[in-house]
């Protein structure tokens, strides 16, 4: 176990950060995997979080190509409705 007695309180609230916001997005697995490095950082044992960083990045890069695909679909002339003036 690696302990992290100054790192984790920040591992722990950057964690939770990450998992509360990407779940109010509907991004499910960036939040879960958020949440099992929270409860690494809380239980005090960084052993595993590098690999779960890791996956993080990756999901995050996923979560941001999904949404800048949405972005897009939705800014197409067909999808944007105008309003009367």
């Amino acid at each position: 176990m690696l302990s992290c007695i100054k790192t984790c309180p920040q591992q722990k609230k950057t964690a939770h950060s990450i998992a509360g916001s990407s779940a109010n997005m509907g991004a499910t697995l960036l939040a879960a995997t958020a949440r099992s490095l929270e409860e690494l950082a809380a239980a005090g044992n960084l052993g595993g979080a590098a690999a779960l960083n890791t996956d993080i990045a990756s999901h995050s890069r996923q979560t941001l190509d999904a949404l800048a695909a949405e972005i897009r679909r939705l800014s197409t002339p067909e999808n944007v409705s105008t309003v009367p003036g």
